[in-house]
């Protein structure tokens, strides 16, 4: 199997590589595929892309300041699978996930948030592929 990068129709910067890394990463880990560098020479491709980002406010202070927000990510994924088998689609329903994350007045320490946010709900999102995966190929 190999995994393509994403593509990231988001506004968020690099999300595509958390989530691409993340489904690479499950992979490995789980060992039951074998991941290939080359598309050419996988038997089963992975692509798609990052749909845009929904962030909103979930809790506030006494003084109506944003204590955590909720960020959701969703993707959208097809497995080729060769010319003559039609491939696997992953739907935007299937593949979305939403995290809290604390808010900071500290610019840096929120950034830092937000992304730990996304990269945990990247792992989620690679499991859930992963086993939605290995349940059609391995029925």
């Amino acid at each position: 199997m190999a995994v393509r990068t994403l593509e990231n129709r988001s506004s968020e910067p690099g999300v595509e590589l958390l989530v691409t890394e993340a489904l690479r990463r499950e992979i490995l880990r789980r060992g039951a595929l074998r991941l290939v560098g080359d598309p050419r020479l996988a038997d089963w491709v992975v692509r798609g892309h990052v749909l845009p980002l929904t962030t909103s406010s979930k809790s506030f202070s006494s003084v109506q300041l944003a204590l955590e927000y909720r960020v959701t990510l969703a993707v959208e994924l097809e497995v080729d699978r060769g010319e003559e088998l039609e491939p696997i689609i992953f739907h935007r329903r299937t593949l979305e996930e939403t995290e809290l994350y604390l808010a900071s007045a500290d610019l840096e320490a929120g950034r830092k948030n937000r992304k730990e946010a996304l990269r945990r709900v990247s792992e989620v999102l690679a499991d859930r592929v992963h086993d939605a995966l290995d349940d059609r190929l391995h029925p």
